[in-house]
This record gives structure tokens, sequence and C-alpha cells, in this order.
């Protein structure tokens, strides 16, 4: 016979959700995970050729221009782009 019927096993611990604390830290985890996701850097680029850098900086429509190395340059356009 088993006596050992009723009896939680030491070694195996249940997850309690009905602890406010618990759920408090994984309301936390969760929203600081989102938070991360959505407010992260979200700087969008491009590649685009040299032509259309050069076209666009003939006709003024680019509004700054980092030289990061002599591979890449960065620019941001002007947000008219009639």
């Amino acid at each position: 016979m088993n006596d050992n019927k009723g009896k939680k096993d030491p070694g195996m611990q249940k997850f309690n959700f009905n602890n406010k604390s618990t759920m408090l830290i994984i309301l936390f985890v969760i929203i600081a995970f989102l938070f991360f996701f959505v407010f992260q850097d979200s700087d969008f680029s491009e590649d685009r050729p040299y032509s259309t850098f050069l076209t666009y900086l003939e006709t003024g429509k680019i509004n700054s221009i980092s030289i990061l190395d002599s591979q890449i340059i960065k620019f941001t356009v002007n947000d008219s782009m009639n």
C-alpha cells in the first residue's frame, strides 16, 4: 500500500498563480518586454544607390548627412517629397 497518498512530493514544487506577488512579477516582466520591443530604437534605414543620394542632394531633398565610413553615407530626407 502507498502511504504517501495525499502528501506532496518535496522535490516537486507547484507554481502558485494565486499568489499576488507572483502575478505582479509576471505582469511586470510582460510589461517590461513589451516596453522594450515597442520603444526600442526604431531607426528605419533603407539601402539606396549612390545615384539616388546624388539626385536627392541636387534637388535639395536631403535634410541631414552623416558619413559613417568610406562605404556608408547616412542621410535623412525632408518630409515633403513632392
